[in-house]
Formats: C-alpha cells, sequence, structure tokens
C-alpha cells in the first residue's frame, strides 16, 4: 500500500525557530488488484480504535459510490463497494483519519 503523508516546513518570524506541521486528515493508501470475472464486491473491515468518530473514503476504479462512511470511536465495522461483474483489475484508494486500521479487504 503506497501512504502519501503531506507536511510543511515552517519557520518563526519571532524567534527564526524551524517546525514541522504534520495534518491529521486525510491520508491516502492505494492498492491494484487482479479479480476474477464475476466479483462484484468489494469488502473492507475497519477499525477505529480512536476516541473520536473518523470518516472513511472508498474510491474503487475512481468512483466513490457510496460518499464518506462514519466509523464510531471504538468499533469496527464491514463497508461494501459494488463493482461491475465484467471488471477483473481493480484499483481501490482509502482516503481518511491516520487513526483508522484497514483489517481485511476481500472480494466477492
Amino acid at each position: 500500500m503506497l501512504l502519501r503523508v503531506g507536511c510543511l516546513l515552517q519557520e518563526s518570524k519571532d524567534d527564526h525557530s524551524i517546525f514541522w506541521d504534520f495534518p491529521v486528515f486525510p491520508l491516502t493508501g492505494l492498492f491494484w488488484a487482479r479479480v476474477p470475472k464475476g466479483t462484484t464486491e468489494v469488502i473492507t473491515k475497519v477499525e477505529n480504535p480512536t476516541e473520536e468518530s473518523a470518516e472513511l473514503d472508498i474510491e474503487v476504479n475512481g468512483k466513490n459510490s457510496a460518499g464518506t462512511d462514519v466509523i464510531p470511536s471504538g468499533k469496527t465495522i464491514s463497508l461494501r463497494r459494488g463493482i461491475s461483474p465484467d471488471t477483473t483489475e481493480v484499483s481501490i484508494k482509502y482516503t481518511g483519519h491516520k487513526g483508522l486500521v484497514i483489517l481485511e479487504t476481500a472480494f466477492q
């Protein structure tokens, strides 16, 4: 999985110190897979161990058909996305809070 993390290097005008500013949201992970013809669903099991609800976007082949999901604090849920049964190559892109843990991605 490819993770992209942005950061900003800033210099303070008062004392000329330098510090890093790392964003909390969003982080993105992306992977590609080949699936058998007839596969119609991508199922992602995701855990939110943080103390706040967190959002997750899932794009399958560049489309987010279900919008943003909110994962409640302390919960593990499964999220489903449909794919065309003729599709054999998929790209899955996750964008969300850095505290979320993707436990499993399955194809049915």
